[in-house]
Formats: structure tokens, C-alpha cells, sequence
């Protein structure tokens, strides 16, 4: 009786079968012989952990994504074979921290697909993350962790907000008096606005809607400034509407309007108002 022994650990993962030809041979003289082919399938032990395809993962989600549907996805494989290779998914969530960003993430535990619950806004959140777990179903079963890394793009979701001037009811108006006797190039006022946005969503233009009088006002496109273009005359209007169209430069511009009266006054009243 013979036995058949290995000599070194098998590995199913580099091999899984081995043919071997066993000879028994006689010593007569002429010596006699007969063969046999053995097949020794090897088999599977859950050995390996799931590797996940990325590590880290990276990535760039643009706001204002619909709720409910997959943003991403992660991906590991197993070397073992059926259900030592059978992978499902979940997120690692830290109980001790409040507002856990993973409170509004979900994961598909066969796909590993990830779903936003709610929709990210850049202005609130600019990146986050978190670690995703990939167990494997064999007994015992092993697991491997990953994290990812998510970036929120900004879109042009915010329109400008004028800060000057307002009025005390809240709306974007104002009033402003000077001499009839300034100069070209008399600083009037200054339209101040604000974008909440980044980047080109949050350049701001400034433009003159509508002007009483377009040879006495002008305004700086990128300031907002607004200075007289020359002297006054005794002819002019003693007030002037200004109609100031403040836009963001997105690919779709959203935009905010402001309105300033000008009115001009005799100078011995404006030192008195002085």
C-alpha cells in the first residue's frame, strides 16, 4: 500500500488540478509494467480576502443630483470560487459622530452601486468621506475595506444677491443725492453684490438696464461703480433712474437687478444734507 503525499501547500488559485501518471514496476527480469493516470482536483478553501479594484476611490459629483439614484460605484473580486467569492457590500457607518455625512448614502450590498438619498449642494458640503466593506460568504468570511474620497462640483444654482444698495423693505433700491456742480467722473455709488457660487458661477457683471440719461451716468462693468460722465447743465432732470443688471457668468447666467434714483441738488442744499 502506497500513499500519495504533497510536498509543498497547493494553492487552488494558481492550479486547480494536477494529472499524475503512477507507474508500479517489477524487478523480474524483463521487468514488468503498468501505468495509471490520477486526477487530484483541488479544492477551494476561502483564503483570500476580496481586493476592490480602486484604493482609494475618487469621486466627482456634480450638485443638485436627483435623490434616489446611483452617484457612483465600487467593485471588488474574490479569487476563491462560489460562495467564498460571493461578494456584498456595505458602508462603514460611525455611530459616534453626529450628522454623519454616510446617514443619507446607501449601497447596493450585490451591485455596489451607492445612492444619494438627498441631493448634495456644494455650497453646504464641498467634499466628504467614508470607508465601504467587501465581505465575502465563506465560513469564516473575510473582508477588505476601501475608502472614498467625493468631491461636489459647484453648478450655477445661486443667483447674485445685491447688498447695496436695499431698501428698507428688503428690495434692492436706493436713493442718492449729489451737487449739480461735481464734476465728470464724480463717484455717485457703488452697486455691492454677492454670488454664492464659485468660479465663472460666481463672477459678477454689472450692466445699466435702463438710465434716464445715458450721457450722464456710466458704470464699471467689474466694480459696479457708478460715476457722472460729465457736468451737469441747468437743463438736466433734477432726478435720474438707474436700472442696474447684476448676472453671474455660468453657462446658463442668473442674474438680480438693482435701482438707484439720482437726485441732483442745488449745493447750498447739499451742504446742508452734508
Amino acid at each position: 500500500m502506497y500513499s500519495l503525499v504533497t510536498k509543498s501547500p497547493l494553492d487552488r488559485e494558481k492550479q486547480t488540478q494536477y494529472d499524475l501518471t503512477i507507474t508500479a514496476k517489477d524487478t523480474g527480469q524483463p521487468s514488468l509494467s503498468s501505468e495509471k493516470t490520477i486526477s487530484v482536483v483541488v479544492s477551494d478553501v476561502n483564503d483570500n480576502s476580496p481586493e476592490f479594484s480602486l484604493s482609494p476611490y475618487t469621486f466627482y459629483v456634480t450638485e443638485g443630483n436627483d435623490p434616489g439614484t446611483s452617484v457612483f460605484s465600487v467593485k471588488a473580486l474574490d479569487c476563491d470560487e462560489n460562495d467564498n467569492a460571493l461578494v456584498s457590500y456595505h458602508i462603514l457607518r460611525d455611530r459616534s459622530k453626529e450628522n454623519e455625512v454616510t446617514s443619507f448614502l446607501n449601497i447596493n450590498s450585490e451591485t455596489g452601486d451607492i445612492l444619494a438619498l438627498k441631493s448634495f449642494d456644494f455650497e453646504t458640503l464641498k467634499t466628504f468621506q467614508f470607508q465601504v466593506v467587501a465581505t465575502d460568504s465563506g465560513t469564516p468570511s473575510l473582508s477588505s475595506n476601501v475608502t472614498v474620497n467625493v468631491f461636489i462640483l459647484d453648478q450655477n444654482d445661486n443667483a447674485p444677491v445685491i447688498l447695496y444698495p436695499v431698501s428698507s423693505n428688503g428690495s434692492a433700491e436706493g436713493v442718492e443725492e449729489i451737487p449739480r456742480n461735481v464734476n465728470a467722473g464724480h463717484l455717485v455709488t457703488k452697486v455691492r453684490a454677492y454670488d454664492a457660487d464659485i468660479g465663472y458661477n460666481g463672477w459678477l457683471l454689472f450692466s445699466l438696464q435702463d438710465v434716464t440719461d445715458h450721457s450722464l451716468f456710466g458704470l464699471d462693468r467689474y466694480t459696479g461703480q457708478i460715476r457722472t460722465l460729465r457736468s451737469f447743465t441747468e437743463t438736466d432732470e433734477a432726478e435720474h433712474k438707474l436700472v442696474i443688471l447684476v448676472k453671474d457668468n455660468g453657462n446658463v447666467s442668473l442674474s438680480a437687478t438693482a435701482t438707484v434714483l439720482v437726485k441732483v441738488v442745488e449745493p447750498k442744499e447739499a451742504s446742508c444734507l452734508l
